[in-house]
């Protein structure tokens, strides 16, 4: 798929190998996200638990990557049927591409995502969803008119709330927070189990494998009840800026409890290196999480969170994929 702009003849393909020092050059120039090594690439969009990512690529006639945009493989249950999904992800465009569509279907970002919708119906995937700048929705919205496929989506707040104080004791009803590092078999028991109690209509399989993939970088940690020692509970924090990425409890009432322990871990180590200088707990608030979240004081602040699913199999319809059939986190 070519595309013809001012200046240049562009070509939209899959991501060779060979594309990699390119690629990475384009990364460290225009995403904003700093520099990425080639060890970080592999581990982050090769080594997945679940395969290689799906990466799309625009080149010019010298074969200068002007834009990238990625696509991860994940496991998604639908209603107890798990299906394979993709999560687009990390879009990144040199300003030579900016402002040169003459319409929808010519943006970058659409050239981008067709050449990697058409290798995923290749390969069998089921479906695409993404987390985004709400500013992008009426891009989605409007492409439908213009000829791309019908995205569901729905917006959430951020909220957010400071480490200190901790919560009362009674509310962590004697759980302690624990901060680790790897996923045992307990955790895909603990999603079995969460899977049923919610019950999660949709949602990302949250397994060892991925977990150790998605989570190990963060501060994640685990809750337990104090009498049998059962994993009750998780949440995964990124340092950097405070993001609750992940939380999964066995049953919904449980997630109060775990942001409980979660909320005193935090507050009992302020000053503590590992936390960066971060000082307050952000959080989407989805419809499972929003109560636990108001009874802790959560408060909006300037951010919200768009997400966006798309069916490729069409035996699936948009609305079993609807965002709100889904269990969400950020990390997702």
């Amino acid at each position: 798929m070519t595309s013809v702009t001012a200046t240049s003849q562009l070509t939209y393909r899959l991501f060779a190998e060979d594309d990699l020092t390119r690629v990475l050059e384009l990364w460290e120039r225009e995403s904003g996200w700093g520099t990425l090594s080639p060890e970080t690439w592999r581990k982050w969009y090769v080594d997945t638990p679940h395969g290689p990512c799906i990466v799309t690529v625009a080149a010019d006639e010298e074969g200068e990557i002007l834009g990238q945009l990625v696509f991860t493989p994940a496991r998604v249950s639908v209603d107890g049927r798990v299906v394979q999904g993709l999560r687009l992800s990390a879009p990144v465009l040199s300003p030579r591409l900016r402002g040169t569509a003459r319409s929808i279907l010519d943006h970058p970002v659409a050239r981008l995502y067709t050449v990697g919708i058409e290798e995923a119906w290749a390969r069998g995937y089921s479906l695409v969803y993404a987390f985004t700048q709400s500013a992008w929705l009426s891009f989605f919205r409007s492409g439908v008119r213009m000829g791309l496929p019908p995205f569901a989506d729905a917006e959430y707040p951020c909220l957010a709330r400071p480490f200190a104080p901790a919560p009362p004791k009674a509310m962590c009803k004697g759980c302690v927070a624990t901060r680790i590092t790897t996923f045992g078999d307990e955790f895909r028991s603990l999603w079995e189990t969460a899977n049923l109690s919610f019950p999660i209509h949709c949602g990302v399989v949250r397994v060892p494998g991925w977990l150790d993939y998605k989570n190990s970088s963060h501060i994640t940690l685990e809750v337990r009840d104090p009498e049998d020692g059962v994993l009750i509970g998780y949440s995964a924090m990124r340092a950097q800026d405070g993001l609750l990425m992940d939380i999964l409890a066995r049953r919904p009432a449980h997630l109060t409890t775990v942001l409980a322990a979660t909320l005193e871990w935090l507050a009992n180590r302020s000053g503590d290196p590992a936390l960066g200088g971060v000082d307050t707990l952000k959080a989407m608030a989805t419809p499972q999480l929003r109560r636990a979240l108001q009874t802790f004081g959560f408060q909006p602040v300037d951010y919200t969170f768009a997400f966006i699913s798309n069916p490729l199999d069409p035996n699936l319809a948009l609305e079993e994929i609807a965002p709100e059939r889904w269990y969400l986190a950020p990390g997702d």
